[in-house]
Order: structure tokens, then sequence, then C-alpha cells
């Protein structure tokens, strides 16, 4: 990181492969990139995917949807989200989505400040 940039694809990242029919690849963070303001992630949900409730104590999720449909639930409410959908999740608001759609939902996630888990 000589340099002060990266340029890579993000295939060219390892993924992480959950049994909830989801993969994530952790592009940029402060074990990669050494950035500690934020981290950067894409996530690839199969049909019928999902990502359970769950809360963030001490960061916020940005989500921005790509391509496919997802039923976001954010705290008690519940939204449809498409292409150039954006959703920001404050810390402390339960949040989870499914893949509602009939192809793969992709999406970015940015999380400030990154978790122990982008580290």
């Amino acid at each position: 990181m000589t340099t002060g940039y990266e340029v890579f694809k993000a295939s060219d990242v390892p993924p992480d492969v959950k049994s909830n029919g989801r993969v994530s690849w952790y592009l940029v963070n402060p074990s990669r990139c050494g950035v500690n303001a934020f981290a950067l992630n894409l996530h690839v949900t199969q049909p019928r995917g999902m990502g359970p409730a769950h809360v963030h104590e001490d960061a916020s999720e940005t989500f921005l949807f790509i391509e496919g449909r997802a039923k976001m639930t954010i705290g008690d409410e519940e939204f449809v989200c498409g292409p150039d959908t954006v959703a920001h999740v404050r810390s402390g608001v339960s949040h989870g989505f499914d893949n509602v759609g009939e192809s793969e939902l992709k999406f970015i996630t940015i999380f400030d400040p990154p978790l122990p888990m982008h580290r």
C-alpha cells in the first residue's frame, strides 16, 4: 500500500460464502486497504436467500441495491428495494432482508465505522 491507492477486481477478493444463500466480498476495510473510517462490501444473494434480522450497536450500515429485488425490514417497517434504492440504518436499529425476486440480488453495504470483522 505504498502507492496511496488500490485498484482491483471484486472477483479477485476471496468470497465469504454464507449458508443463507449469500456470498460476500469484503472489499475496502482496515485490513485490506488501510481505510479506518468505513468498510465497503459487495453481496450477492440467491433467490429466496436472506440476511437475518440483526443489530449493529456501534456502526451504521448503508445499502445500495444494484440488481434484483429485496424486502427489507428496518425496525417494524418493511420496504421493497430494487436497483438504485438506498437504505441507511443507524446503529442500534434492527434490520434484515429477503431476496423476493426471481434472480440474484446484488448490493453494496457501507459500514461506518468498520465492524470488528472488517479489521
